[in-house]
Formats: structure tokens, C-alpha cells, sequence
């Protein structure tokens, strides 16, 4: 829908005020179809036939980011919840998150690399490049996090059926005690909402991310 505007400034993301009326318009009572939207106008933010000054997009980038949160944490509460969602329900707030972060991660990539480029617009946002890396680093590994747990459901679900397969008790034993870990080990969500990630010895990559867009976002 937005690739029919042939003026840039006809563009609805053209300016911050359209962009707004935009996320205005959007159903308030389903997360899914807001994140879907919002990612589908950050893919259309950063396709270099619209030719957004690099200032522009880190602004609007900003604005449509900050707006999906709030059904971002919805979906996820929803995914995580401690009774199941059923398959399609699943299937549908899972393509929801991994196509958001998937935009969001591509997006911020491109304004690092406009930044290291030197692109129109790129001095107004020098000042943001901290901000810029926090958030492109919660995409990306809310991305991979995102499938990670997509793997974990699937064993939940299906991996029972694996046992059939294996005589031995001993091998059983060990199997039905991976299947019992992995899916706790999935579903569970700091209080904050944010995805976790293998701590190794560090707090988690996403929740230091988390913390710095908070900072960086204020300074």
C-alpha cells in the first residue's frame, strides 16, 4: 500500500505528523495486526525508492518503535503465558514478533551503516549513534531469541514423539529429561517482559540493551 505513492512527499511516512496519523488510525485491541502494520512501514521507511534523508528515518524509525512496544509486550505475554496458546494462536504471535524484530534489526542496521557512510542527514543524529546500537542490538537478538524458542515449543509439543524411536530405557531417561528442562527453560520471562537470552556468565544481552535505550533515549 505505501509503494503507490509516487511524490516523496505524498508519502505518508514523508513527515512526522502523517506518520502519526498513521499510528492513529491503527486497531487498538489487536497487537498482532499493529506490530504487523508498524514493521511493514519500517520495511517501507528504509526502501531506498522513497529516498528518506538518513535524519528522517532514525526519527520516524524512533517514533514507530516506541509506539509497537506496549503491543510488543502484549504478544509476548501472550506467547509466554503459563496455559498454551493454541496452534494458530501461536503460529500467529509468533510470526507477529519475528517479522517485528526482523524489520527492526534490518532498519537499525541500515542507519548504522548510512551513519558510517556519511549519508545526507547523518550529522543531525551523530549524537544518537549510542541509542541507534542499543536498540539495533535488542532486535537482533530478540530475532535470533525468537527462534531459539520457536525450537523449544516444537520439542514441547512434538518431541515426545521421538521416543517411540529408542528401545533402550536408559536412552528414554535421557531424553524425557531434556524434554522436561528445554520448555521451562523457554517460557521463562523477566518481569520486564524482555525476551531472555543464555546468560554465560553475564546478565542478559537483551536486558543490557534494554537498559541502555532507556538511558541513551533521555541523555
Amino acid at each position: 500500500m505505501l509503494g503507490l505513492f509516487s511524490n516523496k512527499s505524498d508519502h505518508p511516512l514523508a513527515n512526522l505528523k502523517s506518520a502519526q496519523l498513521l499510528l492513529n488510525d491503527l486497531p487498538k485491541t489487536d497487537p498482532v495486526v499493529v506490530l504487523h502494520e508498524i514493521g511493514l512501514w519500517i520495511e517501507a521507511l528504509f526502501d531506498p525508492v522513497n529516498e528518506f534523508r538518513l535524519d528522517h528515518q532514525f526519527a520516524v524509525m524512533r517514533m514507530l518503535d516506541e509506539a509497537a512496544h506496549p503491543h510488543l509486550r502484549k504478544i509476548l505475554q501472550g506467547y509466554f503465558a503459563v496455559v498454551l496458546p493454541s496452534s494458530f494462536n501461536e503460529n500467529r504471535l509468533w510470526g507477529a514478533m519475528s517479522a517485528y524484530f526482523n524489520f527492526c534489526d534490518l532498519g537499525y542496521l541500515d542507519l548504522l551503516i548510512g551513519l558510517q557512510k556519511g549519508e545526507k542527514g547523518s550529522g543531525a543524529i551523530k549524537s544518537n549513534l549510542s541509542l541507534i546500537c542499543a536498540r539495533g542490538t535488542y532486535a537482533a537478538f530478540g530475532n535470533l531469541n525468537v527462534r531459539r524458542f520457536a525450537i523449544c515449543r516444537s520439542i514441547r509439543r512434538y518431541g515426545y514423539t521421538l521416543l517411540n524411536f529408542m528401545p533402550m530405557p536408559k536412552h528414554n531417561s535421557v531424553w524425557m529429561s531434556c524434554f522436561r528442562y528445554m520448555p521451562d527453560r523457554a517460557r521463562k520471562l523477566p518481569p520486564d517482559g524482555c525476551l531472555p537470552v543464555c546468560r554465560c556468565g553475564t546478565p542478559p544481552v537483551s536486558a543490557l540493551s534494554g537498559r541502555l535505550i532507556c538511558i541513551f533515549q533521555n541523555a
